[in-house]
């Protein structure tokens, strides 16, 4: 799965650094992000992901998260708007895949074309730390990576 462009309008914590625009598109394999604190950087990070956006994340009537994939072979262009209400658009190969624009629709397709969830992204970015989680916790993850239930 590679990351080809990320576009964040709107979004809160970027914009209490007076930042209306983000817009990133990675030119080398390996990428630094420096900022001082409070300048956006956590925020980037967690948007460049193929998740949905949250609504709470981007301002009302201008939010705006479109993020531009590469993944086995397929293009994919996901949108999150909040320009008018919340649609979520899900583009594989030039083909909508969430005509109705749902986020419930969108989280599905997310795990059926990258296996992807939000309790994965919050493993692999960190927010939540394997060694930290309870037993049962810990439990349910290797049931859920295991093809075996144990």
């Amino acid at each position: 799965m590679r990351l080809r462009e990320l576009l964040m309008e709107g979004c809160v914590r970027l914009s209490l650094n007076n930042i209306a625009r983000f817009h990133y598109k990675p030119t080398n394999l390996y990428q630094i992000i420096i900022g001082t604190n409070g300048s956006g950087k956590s925020s980037v990070v967690n948007d460049a992901s193929p998740l949905a956006a949250k609504k709470d994340d981007y301002i009302k009537g201008i939010g705006l998260k479109m993020s531009v994939w590469e993944h086995e072979g397929q293009d994919y262009v996901l949108t999150s708007s909040f320009k008018s209400g919340a649609k979520h658009s899900f583009v594989k190969n030039g083909v909508e895949l969430n005509p109705g624009g749902t986020v419930s629709v969108y989280d599905e397709l997310c795990w059926q074309e990258f296996r992807m969830t939000e309790m994965i992204h919050e493993l692999i970015t960190g927010q939540v730390l394997f060694t930290e989680m309870s037993t049962a916790d810990r439990r349910k993850w290797l049931t859920m990576l295991s093809d075996t239930d144990f």
